[in-house]
């Protein structure tokens, strides 16, 4: 499974680090999703999104650091449901965690921050290249998703979307929201 792509290997959840999972054999790619102001879902591990971009170097966005609560715990800096598509398009990924995986700062402010589309898209082109089915496991991730509605996991919305998606979280509250939306 190539949980964030090949994180170890490329910055995590971009579009590099999913191709550099599906070239290494992975089976599955399994994106964690936030919400963004209108309503998309990029990939992320949480909302908070200071350490894995370079929102804090951007003039433009400065006055975007605020403080929240998640799950009971307060957390200070920039958060992807405070953004617009458009403007998370605007940032550039890097690596999490430098001191443990250093060969991937390298790779920093090379990436954008993809779209759930867009790693469907990256899955679907290796299909009709390959043949090989990989499966894509989308995992929204934090209570901020209750922000949005339940139409991102509609047809509609999503047509590639399986008619019985499943949902993998490790926030009560988010199964909550589905449930009471189902």
């Amino acid at each position: 499974i190539g949980h964030r792509g090949a994180r170890a290997l490329r910055p995590e959840h971009t579009l590099a680090a999913y191709q550099k999972a599906i070239d290494d054999g992975a089976d599955f790619i399994e994106p964690d999703l936030v919400p963004t102001l209108d309503g998309y879902l990029v990939a992320r591990h949480e909302n908070e999104i200071g350490g894995t971009t370079n929102v804090s170097s951007l003039p433009q966005f400065a006055e975007r650091k605020t403080s929240k609560v998640v799950d009971g715990v307060t957390y200070t800096g920039w958060f992807t449901e405070d953004f617009t598509l458009n403007e998370l398009k605007q940032l550039k990924a890097r690596e999490r965690i430098p001191e443990i995986r250093p060969a991937n700062a390298q790779y920093n402010d090379q990436f954008d921050l993809p779209t759930l589309d867009e790693i469907i898209e990256l899955v679907d082109a290796h299909y009709k290249k390959t043949g090989k089915l990989w499966a894509c496991i989308s995992k929204p991730n934090i209570p901020a998703i209750s922000k949005v509605s339940i139409w991102p996991w509609s047809n509609a919305y999503y047509p590639r979307w399986p008619n019985t998606p499943i949902v993998v979280t490790l926030h009560r509250s988010i199964f909550s929201r589905l449930k009471s939306a189902t």
